[in-house]
């Protein structure tokens, strides 16, 4: 058992035939504590509590290209190392309640399918790749992957402290934007901001909003080509519960 400032890591010493490596990792968040586990059998590799108690809260989960996995819950958001679950860094969000979080990066690793007559497109560079991108009660913070500081931070102001969904596109051949954008829905607000500043592009209230009313979920032609491939975004934007 490895002790890293007051958060518990276990890495399991059982061998195993099949090696540890980046496509040989599956993992997992449950009852406060992220686990790292083999695809290939199931076998234990580590696991670590998150630094709060998030027994009663979803532990959001994203890999980034630079083999670091992000975690986010309860207004805070943890880096930890892939292939052993030791802590990093760590970023206290004040403002961001106590409850479920939303949490996306870029990935210089996936190639969408052609548009038009463009063959491919590379989604991200090595500079935006570093920044993840945390929500939660109506805040979002861009967060520097290589050391857990903040970039800059945006409070949506029709939001009724709501759990914001996020999706983040590279400036593409064709897109109508020159630079990376984070599009943010929250209690019945759109909002389009840059990746690299936090600049506000645009903002629009797209409905009512009330009471049972505010869950907002998003989608581009882009986003819906990369969770094709993935078949899931639970991981990343979990739903509210009441």
């Amino acid at each position: 058992m490895n002790i890293v400032n007051s958060w518990r890591t276990v890495t399991s010493n059982k061998p195993s035939i099949y090696p540890v490596n980046k496509l040989n990792i599956l993992l997992c968040s449950s009852h406060g504590t992220v686990y790292a586990v083999n695809k290939a059998n199931g076998a234990p590799i580590w696991s670590t509590r998150f630094p709060l108690s998030a027994l009663d809260s979803v532990i959001s989960l994203f890999v980034t290209d630079s083999d670091k996995v992000i975690a986010a819950s309860k207004g805070m958001t943890v880096c930890m190392e892939l292939y052993s679950g030791s802590i990093l860094w760590k970023n206290c969000m004040s403002g961001f309640g106590y409850e479920q979080m939303s949490l996306v990066g870029i990935s210089t690793q996936i190639s969408l399918p052609s548009i038009g007559n463009n063959s491919s497109i590379s989604h991200g560079t090595s500079s935006q790749s570093s920044i993840i991108f945390a929500a939660s009660r109506g805040n979002v913070i861009a967060i520097d992957c290589d050391n857990g500081q903040q970039i800059w931070g945006f409070n949506c102001p029709g939001s009724r402290l709501g759990l914001p969904n996020l999706i983040v596109e590279k400036a593409y051949p064709g897109s109508p934007h020159s630079e990376g954008v984070l599009y943010i829905a929250s209690d019945g607000w759109l909002y389009c901001l840059t990746t690299d500043t936090g600049r506000l592009v645009w903002s629009k209230k797209v409905s009512a909003g009330g009471m049972g009313k505010t869950l907002m979920a998003l989608a581009t032609p882009m986003s819906s080509a990369i969770a094709a491939r993935t078949n899931t975004s639970f991981n990343q934007n979990p739903p509210r519960r009441w």
